[in-house]
């Protein structure tokens, strides 16, 4: 889902925020990227992803309140199955406003509480955003929501997917 609503074209420039297993990664890398790009806070994630994209992405280890590239430095950006980690949503969409492009897309794709809350691990210090407050956070970051998108899955069992666009409209 994060893939098809990013859509993106060959020679663009992406980030991937919150690179967990790699899998987004390399599906990014099939598009030809001019630039990839991701970033997480786990050690454990960033060796592994370092491992499986040497000199094919540029692998940080970075929170998506801090990231360590210029103002607009991407097309686009993804972020899958992170939010839950955000105690506060302004500080991460603004920073990952900051390195897109004027009219750079942004897809963030999530659980949403009522499925999260099936999952008994969100007891575990999940943080439970409703999609309205995904969106206000993004729009008080400078971006527009463009496409919403609803899915069924094996984990997880629901999830949101949301398409932002960076700029007025």
């Amino acid at each position: 889902m994060a893939l098809d609503l990013l859509d993106p074209k060959a020679g663009e420039r992406l980030l991937d925020v919150g690179i967990g297993g790699g899998g987004l990664l390399a599906k990014l890398l099939r598009t030809r990227p001019r630039l990839l790009a991701g970033v997480d806070v786990s050690s454990a994630a960033i060796e592994r992803a370092r491992r499986l994209f040497a000199r094919r992405a540029e692998i940080v280890h970075a929170s998506a309140e801090s990231l360590p590239f210029p103002d607009g430095s991407f097309d686009g950006a993804t972020s899958v199955s992170v939010l839950h980690f955000w105690a506060d949503l302004d500080p991460p969409l603004r920073e990952i406003a900051r390195m897109l492009r004027p009219g750079g897309r942004l897809v963030v794709v999530f659980e949403p509480p009522e499925a999260l809350r099936r999952w008994p691990g969100h007891v575990h210090g999940f943080h439970l955003w409703e999609v309205e407050q995904v969106i206000e956070a993004a729009e008080r970051a400078g971006l527009r929501l463009e496409e919403r998108r609803e899915g069924a899955g094996f984990k997880p069992d629901f999830f949101v997917g949301l398409r932002f666009r960076k700029g007025a409209g």
